[in-house]
């Protein structure tokens, strides 16, 4: 069985928290990735991105999430990672239930300290803190499988043609955390680990449907024949009963009312007397292992009713997903999957397709990194990725977790949406946002683009100072689905949701960090001003001016991103400045106007002159407006 395991193993790769308002050296992350893609049925089913009719045509999907939870090396990360096993057996036999187009596994594990055992218990996958999957279909073979088993049809948009399942799991180890963080025991944990654990309890909040896996494994313990049972048999393990049952109380404590929690019983070929008729005491009631799901079922029910507990249990189902051999057992996904639809259909019968603009946020983020596709000949970065720039990145890729002509046309909402919420920049003119800056100094001359180089077509640009990248990436790059960190509002806004340590990181950022970079580029910029004022500068110099100027607008442009992030948290923390204003030193000499005039698209006609009063240290001002919010 370990050999078996062993063979049907996912690559780890791992890489250091290094965290630049956190701290370096806090730990590791270890991931596992594996992918799929019908290379025939996504190209019959799925218009090529390049085409001029793939942001056109009807291109919608409807996103079914579900929520899976248990006790440690349950099968929740196996269950989720067959739809990706194309080197299974039995895969062709998964793929004629489900005609799958593409798929996609992604399991993280957290671990504070440096590189060491890898944190695996069994064969072959991490112990997760969060784990996430895709499959996605044909809107017509979706409809097909939900008719073959009775399930009631959702209504789809118009539009849709394809339907994405996504599986969020978290992982038992990452649910004895949250449990630590809500009784205050929590102290020890790394700060990244409970910043997702924030995450994972506003997720759990909301939920209104779970699947619950338990490994009969330790559920059970298998007993020697005795006088009352002179065979080998099987009793309830009172130790796992009781962490079961702390587990669920403080799941009750979280879930809303009315929850509904669905169990699933695997891993019960692992016994060695696994015949369904093998006896199971259970209490004082005796059973067989083919009807210890509903007597189980039965026992909880009371223990639900004499705790009062608010989430109700209507499924217990013994599944497995692994055969004895090792191979994808597809009966048992079949059914588990069907168990999630149903449930999904009693608590959500609306399913909306606004869900599918999530998957497009992680593709941005990657497309705007990979800076060298737009590149020139002459070694000039773009640094704004248009319409263009996402369909193109889109056609290189190799698979993606939604159909590529409907991320290319969520593109333009989904931008601006970021946009609103303080996560990207969108191109005004001359490769700078709107706005402008008003300089508190005699003699001064605003600035602001050229509107003359006013952008052609909608195009968005992240942060290019790093620490504000990394604040912002900080869950993609830990495997935190976006829906977690990215929350819709009910009017249709979106917010990022930062934790007070966060938010507290981001004031400083703000005041410190940024800042200093600030004044860095300022002092640059004076300093190549005097050079002219000396009449050093040729051409080329000229263009350095220019360069180093654009360099500070930019980083004024990141820490205007950054206090609109801040202020979408509704709560300002005490000691930023409510103003966009910015005291820089020194005064720039008088040729820096003149330079500025230039560079600049507002209108000037000011002549330069620069007084400084004796005895007073020389600064400056800078009032910046945001043309258009």
């Amino acid at each position: 069985w370990d050999s078996m395991k062993a063979q049907r193993a996912v690559p780890i790769t791992w890489a250091p928290l290094a965290s630049y308002t956190e701290g370096r050296g806090e730990g590791l992350v270890y991931t596992q990735k594996s992918r799929y893609q019908n290379l025939d049925l996504y190209d019959e089913e799925v218009l090529e991105v390049e085409s001029p009719w793939a942001t056109k045509a009807p291109a919608g999907a409807c996103v079914f999430t579900f929520l899976l939870m248990g006790s440690q090396n349950a099968g929740k990360s196996t269950f989720i990672h067959t739809f990706t096993d194309e080197g299974d057996a039995n895969w062709f036999e998964l793929m004629s239930e489900l005609p799958i187009l593409s798929s996609s596994f992604v399991n993280t594990r957290f671990v504070l300290g440096s590189k060491g055992k890898l944190p695996l218990d069994e064969l072959p996958f991490l112990d997760t803190d969060l784990a996430r999957g895709t499959f996605m279909l044909t809107a017509e073979d979706f409809v097909f499988f939900m008719s073959e088993n009775e399930i009631e049809l959702p209504h789809f948009c118009v539009d849709t043609r394809y339907v994405i399942v996504q599986f969020v799991e978290v992982g038992g180890d990452h649910l004895d955390l949250l449990m630590h963080m809500v009784s205050g025991t929590a102290a020890n944990a790394p700060q990244y680990a409970l910043s997702v654990g924030r995450r994972t309890l506003d997720l759990l909040k909301s939920s209104l449907s779970t699947m619950f896996f338990l490994n009969m494994q330790t559920l059970l313990q298998e007993v020697a024949p005795t006088a009352t049972i002179p065979t080998p048999h099987l009793c309830l393990n009172s130790q796992s009963l009781d962490m079961l049952l702390y587990r669920l109380s403080f799941l009750n404590t979280i879930f809303p009312a009315g929850h509904e929690l669905h169990l699933t019983l695997t891993r019960a070929c692992d016994f060695s007397t696994k015949s369904p008729e093998t006896p199971v005491l259970l209490s004082n009631t005796a059973t067989s292992l083919a009807g210890f799901a509903p007597a189980f079922l039965s026992l909880l029910d009371r223990e639900m009713k004499a705790r009062g507990w608010k989430f109700c249990m209507p499924t217990c189902n013994l599944n497995e997903h692994i055969t004895q051999d090792g191979n994808i057992h597809v009966t048992g996904i079949r059914n588990t999957l069907v168990t999630l639809l149903r449930s999904h259909q009693n608590a959500t019968p609306a399913v909306s397709a606004q869900a599918a603009e999530h998957f497009v946020v992680p593709y941005m983020f990657d497309c705007f990194h990979d800076f060298t596709s737009r590149m020139s000949v002459t070694g000039e970065i773009n640094l704004w990725i248009s319409a263009g720039d996402f369909i193109r990145y889109l056609g290189n890729l190799p698979s993606c977790e939604a159909p590529t002509p409907l991320l290319a046309q969520l593109f333009p909402s989904v931008a601006r949406t970021l946009a609103v919420a303080g996560v990207c920049l969108t191109h005004h003119a001359d490769n700078h946002s709107d706005l402008a800056l008003h300089f508190e100094f005699p003699g001064a001359v605003p600035w602001r683009p050229d509107v003359s180089l006013a952008a052609r077509e909608l195009g968005v640009r992240f942060p290019l100072f790093p620490p504000l990248l990394e604040l912002l990436t900080r869950y993609l790059s830990r495997g935190v689905p976006v829906e977690m960190w990215l929350k819709r509002e009910s009017d249709g806004s979106a917010r990022v949701v930062l934790d007070p340590q966060h938010q507290a990181q981001l004031t400083k950022l703000l005041q410190h960090g940024m800042h200093k970079a600030m004044q860095d580029a300022w002092q640059a910029c004076c300093e190549m001003a005097e050079t002219a004022a000396e009449g050093h500068i040729v051409d080329e110099q000229e263009q350095q001016f220019a360069l180093q100027f654009h360099r500070f607008v930019w980083l004024v442009e990141d820490w205007l991103l950054g206090c609109r992030l801040l202020a979408s948290q509704h709560q300002l923390p005490a000691g930023l400045p409510l103003e966009h204003r910015l005291s820089l030193a020194p005064p720039p000499p008088p040729a820096f106007w003149h330079k500025l005039a230039a560079l600049s698209g507002a209108a000037t006609g000011v002549s330069p002159s620069i007084t400084t009063e004796t005895g007073v240290s020389p600064s400056i001002t800078v009032t910046i407006a945001e043309l258009t919010g």
